[in-house]
Order: structure tokens, then sequence, then C-alpha cells
């Protein structure tokens, strides 16, 4: 089992669309009427992603956090995927993962616990999302924690290698 931080971003229940920039949010966006974030969702600090952001995670719990609020999680598993068009695709992995202090969701201890039906609706989830903005979105597989804990330890050095430089995103 695989504990991490993560830093709640977008809310369940929410049409807001935040962009961390440094320690503010900016709204980069509002969703259309009737779509809102099913969970909270949010980044890994100090990750770097194929796509150049801090890796993304949808988290699982019993009420929705607040803007910023860091969490303490079990990872669960990863939804691979990528976005954009057949000539300029780029990865865009979402880390499923469950807040350690609730309750409804305690017994889930691998994505597949979630069961078939539920997992397809939150693939379906951030393929209207980007939808949303003109962008396309596929699923290419949903893995179990044990490749969820490998791309995240691949982008946990790919900040530290970009840090040295640059800084990154935290």
């Amino acid at each position: 089992m695989l504990d991490k931080d993560f830093l709640a971003q977008f809310l369940q229940g929410s049409p807001d669309v935040l962009f961390r920039v440094t320690l503010r949010d900016q709204l980069k966006k509002v969703l259309p009427a009737g779509m809102d974030f099913p969970y909270d969702f949010g980044f890994v600090p100090s990750t770097k992603a194929d796509d150049g952001d801090p890796v993304d995670v949808l988290v699982l719990m019993d009420e929705p956090a607040f803007t910023g609020c860091v969490l303490k999680c079990r990872i669960i598993g990863i939804i691979e995927g990528e976005q954009g068009d057949k000539k300029d695709k780029e990865r865009n992995d979402r880390v499923v993962a469950i807040e350690k202090g609730n309750h409804s969701w305690a017994e889930i201890k691998h994505i597949d616990d979630l069961g078939k039906e539920f997992r397809r609706e939150l693939e379906e989830f951030f393929v209207n999302y980007h939808r949303q903005s003109g962008e396309k979105y596929s699923v290419i597989a949903v893995k179990g924690p044990a490749q969820a804990k490998s791309i995240l330890k691949k982008a946990g050095g790919r900040c530290a290698a970009h840090n040295r430089d640059w800084g990154c995103s935290a």
C-alpha cells in the first residue's frame, strides 16, 4: 500500500476549474451548466507528469475538502490516458486515491474494487470534461496501485531533475 500527500484543487460538486500558480489559485474556466466534479481532484506535489504538469489525482472521500487542502491518501490505481489528436497526443494519467480518514471508501484497496460500472463512469467523466474544451481524451488502460506507484516514482524523478535548473511545481 502506498500512502501519499495530495493537494486538493477542484472540489466535489464544484464547476470551477482552478489552476495553481505558485501559491495562488487562478480561475481557469467554469464547467458548463449541469457539469461539476464528481469527487475532489488535485495533484501530487513535487511531481512532473509527461504533459509537464504535476501528476493529477482524483480523491474519493466522504465529504469535499477545500481548495489548497493537503490530503493524506492511499493510492488504489491509475487511469492511463492520452489527450489530443492523432498528430499531437500526450499522456495525461490520473491517479485514483482514497483519503485515509474517510469511512465510505475504507474497504477499497484496488481500483478494481470500485466495480466496472463505477470505473466506466470515472473514465467517461474525463472524456466529457475534455470534450467540453474541444479536446479529445482517450483512456488507454486502468491499472492498480503498483503501476500508479511506478508512474509517481518516475514523475518525482523528472521533477527533481527539472528542479535543479528551473524549479518544479509543487
